[in-house]
Order: structure tokens, then sequence, then C-alpha cells
């Protein structure tokens, strides 16, 4: 139940946030991350236009992490209503973009939105991709 309390907490928290800001005022739409059931809770709950960020969704992140099956099933699950319930998709990167078409099978166009890293500045550094393209066992 911890695992399932902690996203349910934090919907509950934006929804009541959202319903205070929509009594004060109009959004024309209203952007959030694809993660967790954010952006599902908006754009279902309280019936506001979405714009879904896409940066690193359940699909295709949290296989490397050590989460159970389940909650990576029901996550994946809760972040496509969002996606197919925006109104916008935006990625962060043409590789997201990408990956997010063709692995999630997102719904066109996701346009892409750069996140103000400068690549060239932070490219990759060869002590930090040292044990690239070896075995296990090399890397011992």
């Amino acid at each position: 139940m911890r695992l399932v309390s902690r996203p349910v907490e934090t919907v509950h928290a934006q929804s009541v946030a959202m319903s205070q800001a929509l009594e004060r005022e109009a959004f024309d739409i209203v952007e959030t991350p694809e993660c967790g059931a954010d952006a599902a809770a908006v754009s279902a709950l309280l019936r506001v236009p979405v714009a879904v960020r896409f940066h690193s969704p359940a699909r295709l992140t949290m296989g490397t992490y050590q989460t159970p099956m389940l909650d990576r099933e029901l996550t994946a699950a809760v972040e496509r209503i969002a996606v197919n319930r925006a109104r916008v998709r935006t990625a962060c990167s043409e590789f997201v973009a990408d990956q997010v078409a063709d692995r999630m099978k997102a719904p066109r166009p996701i346009h892409v939105i750069p996140n103000g890293i400068h690549f060239e500045l932070f490219d990759r550094d060869p002590l930090i991709d040292r044990f690239e393209g070896k075995t296990e066992e090399d890397q011992r």
C-alpha cells in the first residue's frame, strides 16, 4: 500500500491546489509532466485542457529501477490516460519525442521544446562512460 499512497496523496494535493487556482482564474491550458498520475488527474478530474510534457515516462524508464512490475504497469497505464487526453504533447528533445512515438505509440505531433542544455558543453565524459561496450566481467 505504501507504493500507492504517496502518488494518491500527491494527486489529491495537486487536485486541491488546481481547483483553488481555477476558482480564482481561468486557464487556457495547463502544462504537466507525464510522470505518475499528475497529468491524468488534471485532465480527467478537473476537466481542464492539458499539455503533457514528456521527459521520463514510466513505460520507458521504470524498468531501469527496482520497482515491482505491477507498479510499473499501473503507473504506465495512468500515464497513458493523460497522453491520450492531452490537447498538446511536448518533449524535451527529438530523441524523447521519437522514443515516445515509436515505443509508446503516443499520438503525433509531439512538439520539441529543448530543455536548454548545451550538449557540446556537457558532452560525454570518457571517465564516466568507461564501462561502455565492456562485458560485466571486464568491468570488475
